[in-house]
């Protein structure tokens, strides 16, 4: 991801901003001298100035090293000092932080959809690179104007920033005219067991069709401003 899009975030923010990004999810890392330590978050709880992160696994850290807490909800980032944080089991507990960065606000409702909706579009990249692609996706969030896409199963720049796509279905509906489509941003995730998943935010040249998007609408479990 282009870390030049992500921005200091004021420190009376990031509490509800936490808030918010529990519902989301992310992981924790580590890097060492000879490997980089990295754990799922399965959930997250601010209360009375302390945040408890619940990981899906035990893991072992190096108390020495800063932890880094990278959430997916506007790829929110901060770290914790390795004397802040305390690690026990699959919980880890530290302050607040005060000091975080993530994707700045969008100035349009966005209407988050249910992960088992599995609510689908279509894509077709221009780029030849490696070849065309054309491929099914799992659509995470959509507004008037633009979309959060999840590739499962990807492989390396299966999809780059500035990269262009025509949009040909969106929920299984076949559009009438496709939407000619920017990559905004990628994120890169890599599992344990070697399998790549690529989260993007797509920027749409021409709003999505009025009834198609109050479908998609119905279906949301959450609307965020960012």
């Amino acid at each position: 991801m282009d870390r030049s899009l992500l921005k200091t975030i004021t420190s009376s923010e990031i509490p509800s901003l936490l808030e918010k990004a529990s519902l989301f999810g992310g992981r924790i890392a580590q890097p060492t001298p000879v490997t980089n330590i990295i754990s799922t978050i399965k959930s997250i709880d601010i209360e009375n100035g302390l945040i408890t992160i619940k990981l899906s696994e035990e893991i072992t850290l190096e108390n020495e090293r800063p932890v880094s807490i990278n959430l997916n909800y506007r790829s929110v980032n901060f770290q914790l000092d390795s004397k802040q944080y305390c690690l026990e089991g699959t919980t880890l507990t530290g302050p607040v932080p005060t000091v975080a960065k993530g994707l700045v606000i969008r100035d349009t409702e966005r209407y988050v959809l249910p992960f088992n909706s599995q609510t689908m579009s279509s894509i077709h990249r221009i780029e030849k690179r490696g070849g065309t692609l054309s491929l099914d996706v799992t659509m995470v969030d959509v507004s008037a104007r633009g979309m959060g896409i999840l590739i499962k199963n990807a492989e390396e720049e299966m999809l780059l920033k500035n990269d262009h796509i025509w949009i040909r279905t969106i929920n299984n509906v076949k559009l009438e005219e496709p939407i000619f489509a920017k990559v905004v941003y990628t994120i890169n995730r890599k599992y344990k067991d070697g399998t790549l998943e690529i989260k993007a935010g797509i920027s749409l040249e021409k709003q999505i069709p009025e009834e198609l998007f109050r479908d998609l609408q119905q279906l949301c479990r959450l609307v965020l401003t960012a």
